[in-house]
């Protein structure tokens, strides 16, 4: 469902469009280390150089990537950007540290010390309230608001973030419940890019959904 690669060929992206994607394998947490330093694997290395020649070879032009400040997104946009041609790198917090669902990183952290991510996303769909979370209607509103300044400009751009992120996004957007099984995984994530209304639509594997959003007006 969140294959880009399968994605890009089921689609044809004569517009300006939106990639969202997790970053590459994640080294495991070593002892007393934060998850905010972990950095990618070798075989992370290897898993964004092949995203990018796949990316290249498909005839995808891109414009710039925006990625967390998070060192293993960072990381990740590094490799693909040295197996393209010349494109800016931006780091936004939107993306991570802390993200658009998240104003304040401290009291968020209480809420993943007592519950894993699925169960957290879940439990915000239902209407239920963490300290130092945004509501999922905000913080979708928030980064899709930047995306829709990035297709009004006519970019072409990878928006490189984590799970949490990717899954926040789909649960407001298009009332998906998450679970392992489903859950989206390293170099995966989906399109955004405007329809012939304007609007936005989100590309999948197999299906693509319209959000009632104009965005290019």
């Amino acid at each position: 469902m969140f294959n880009i690669a399968e994605i890009l060929t089921l689609n044809d992206l004569n517009k300006p469009y939106v990639i969202f994607l997790r970053h590459a394998e994640k080294a495991p947490l070593k002892k007393n280390e934060a998850d905010y330093d972990r950095t990618i694997t070798e075989n992370g290395y290897l898993q964004s150089e092949l995203f990018a020649k796949q990316l290249k070879a498909q005839g995808i032009n891109l414009n710039q990537i925006k990625t967390s400040p998070v060192p293993r997104c960072v990381q990740t946009a590094e490799v693909i950007k040295s197996n393209l041609d010349q494109l800016d790198i931006i780091h936004s917090n939107l993306l991570g540290n802390p993200g658009a669902y998240i104003f304040d990183d401290q009291l968020a952290a209480r809420a993943f010390s007592d519950n894993d991510v699925i169960a957290v996303i879940n439990k915000l769909k239902h209407g239920e309230h963490f300290p130092g979370f945004r509501s999922l209607e905000e913080g979708s509103n928030i980064l899709l608001n930047e995306v829709e300044a990035d297709l009004r400009s006519s970019s072409n751009s990878i928006y490189l973030t984590h799970d949490v992120i990717l899954a926040s996004l789909l649960t407001q957007l298009l009332n998906l419940s998450f679970t392992y099984k489903n859950w989206i995984d390293y170099l995966q994530g989906f399109i955004l890019i405007p329809d012939h209304t304007g609007n936005l639509k989100i590309l999948l594997s197999h299906t693509n959904v319209t959000i009632e959003r104009a965005t290019l007006c």
